[in-house]
């Protein structure tokens, strides 16, 4: 991940989240980086599951379909929409599949920092956390 990362570069992709890719010495440089993407932001997190214990202070959550999210899309733009309104420095995850990478590209293209964050980084980052 250290390699990828600028500052004051804005992320879409799920790739910078999958913890299985991270060498196993550097997992725990790995989480304190993620977490340092979120300080001072007011989270907003866009999934069909539980948000992210222990990694994130979530401000609000949306729930998504466990399946077939796409068909929710307009929707769920609309919401995450009003709820960004509400939050001075929002910052949006986004955990519900295909859905989430075509949200994170039109988000962010509208100027609202927006991740694709995967959908198992919760399982996955919790011996870490």
């Amino acid at each position: 991940l250290f390699p990828y990362v600028q500052n004051k570069r804005i992320y879409g992709s799920a790739f910078c989240f999958r913890i299985l890719s991270v060498l196993d010495e550097d997992k725990n440089d790995y989480v304190k980086i993620l977490r340092s993407l979120f300080e001072e932001k007011e989270v907003i997190f866009v999934g069909g599951g539980e948000p992210f214990p222990g990694l994130v202070k979530v401000r609000a959550f949306i729930q998504t379909p466990l399946v077939n999210a796409f068909d929710e899309y307009h929707g769920l733009l609309a919401e995450i929409q009003a709820q960004v309104m509400s939050f001075s420095k929002p910052c949006v995850l986004l955990s519900c599949g295909i859905t989430a990478t075509a949200l994170s590209a039109e988000l962010n293209a509208m100027g609202i920092t927006a991740y694709d964050v995967g959908l198992c980084l919760t399982k996955r980052l919790a011996p870490f956390i």
